[in-house]
């Protein structure tokens, strides 16, 4: 058995590694000399340890860099294909699946509507999930390393368990453990809301940002907060339900079973019962074209269509769920003072109509300080931002990163 101090000699190489690894992720190709000024190693340990990376495939030499003064430096970069990682995505009525290299390059791709969602249904249309991604990648199968899962519900991150999933009306599914048994790889799972906010954090467009919060609207409404760089669960692994935070006060009822939550006015469902009682009350709008007469027929695409043709119905449900969530995302900011708000979601789509005026309501009710600087985007990635934040999970294992070196 190590002793301790042989267990921290060994942590100490595997985060200098890591180190290395992604100063060359972040800012390569560099050259030696570079990488030890970017890490604040010895030089003598940036050689050795890049040396064992060259063995081992992850990093190569590639070509020299500019010096004007005597020779001139080899510059490093990483071997992209060296590791694969897979990620999956357990939404309400989906499931998303990817493998990606070390630059979150798809590599393979899986989706499909849930066919059932009993915790025997959820086990098994993981493994079909994981399985097809495998037998596309072929003999690349074997640099897959890890698994990452971003599931519906409140999930226990520590252990891998889902606490509760409410859209699916059962508790406590010890997923992670399920996956472990039928794969041998290292599994991480986290709340679909958190693993996105994580992926933003990382591959975002906002480097240097260390407090942000991940909006994912959708079938219900979610958030994800990364305070100083790490994620935050609260005591209970249950923060970020800000779908249930009362924004109308003689708004509808929610499927909490509370009055005037912001899921109940400005999630995909609500969006669309807004449209279809407009359109029952005769107010003009090119969706009864599509819909050819069927209100009921109404889907979130012929919303976001109509939008973009400039349909002022379409326009104006858009603005109402932004003055929503813009309310929300106000008292947010005066609570935590994020530098960055991210929306995301299944209402990706819907985000140029509703952006502008979560924006012009966040500007009229936030406080001067923690308003002023905040910015509010859209999410990268777009409507994988969920399954990309998956992959993070468990690739951020390869890269030991301090976030001050990020801005």
């Amino acid at each position: 058995m190590p002793s301790r101090s042989t267990g921290s000699l060994e942590l100490m190489k595997e985060m200098n590694r890591g180190l290395i690894l992604n100063a060359i992720r972040q800012r390569g190709p560099l050259s030696r000399v570079d990488i030890a000024k970017q890490t604040a190693l010895h030089a003598s340990t940036v050689t050795r340890i890049v040396a064992d990376l060259i063995e081992e495939g992850m990093v190569r030499e590639q070509g020299a860099g500019e010096n004007h003064i005597g020779r001139k430096p080899i510059l490093l970069d990483l071997v992209a294909d060296a590791r694969f990682f897979a990620g999956l995505s357990i939404e309400a009525g989906s499931i998303t699946g990817v493998i990606t290299n070390l630059n979150a390059e798809i590599k393979a791709r899986y989706e499909k509507p849930l066919d059932g969602v009993t915790k025997e249904d959820i086990i098994r249309q993981a493994k079909e999930a994981v399985d097809q991604l495998f037998a596309d990648i072929g003999s690349q199968r074997a640099k897959v390393t890890s698994l990452g899962v971003a599931a519906h519900g409140i999930v226990d991150s520590v252990h891998g368990h889902i606490l509760h999933a409410p859209a699916f009306g059962w508790r406590r599914l010890e997923l992670g453990d399920a996956l472990r048994e039928a794969y041998g790889l290292p599994v991480k799972v986290e709340n679909n809301c958190n693993a996105m906010a994580m992926g933003q954090y990382w591959f975002g467009n906002s480097p240097g940002t260390h407090n942000l919060l991940a909006l994912k609207v959708g079938v219900g409404v979610g958030s994800g907060l990364i305070v100083n760089g790490s994620l935050f669960w609260g005591e209970d692994f249950s923060a970020g339900e800000i779908g249930h935070t009362m924004v109308a006060f003689d708004g509808p009822r929610c499927r909490c079973g509370k009055y005037g939550c912001l899921e109940s006015v400005s999630s995909i469902a609500a969006l669309l019962e807004q449209a279809r009682e407009r359109m029952k009350r005769g107010l003009p709008t090119v969706m009864m074209d599509a819909v050819q007469g069927d209100i009921n027929t109404l889907q979130f695409s012929h919303l976001c269509e109509a939008a973009k043709a400039g349909d002022e119905l379409a326009l104006n449900v858009f603005r109402e769920a932004g003055s929503y969530l813009g309310l929300a995302i106000a008292n947010a900011i005066n609570i935590i003072n994020p530098s960055r708000v991210l929306v995301g979601g299944d209402v990706f789509d819907g985000l140029p109509y509703i952006l502008p005026t979560i924006k012009q309501v966040v500007a009229s009710r936030s406080m001067e300080i923690p308003g002023r600087n905040v910015r509010i985007e859209s999410v990268r990635f777009g409507r994988d931002a969920v399954v990309m934040g998956a992959v993070v999970l468990v690739m951020r294992d390869v890269f030991y990163w301090d976030e001050q070196q990020l801005a």
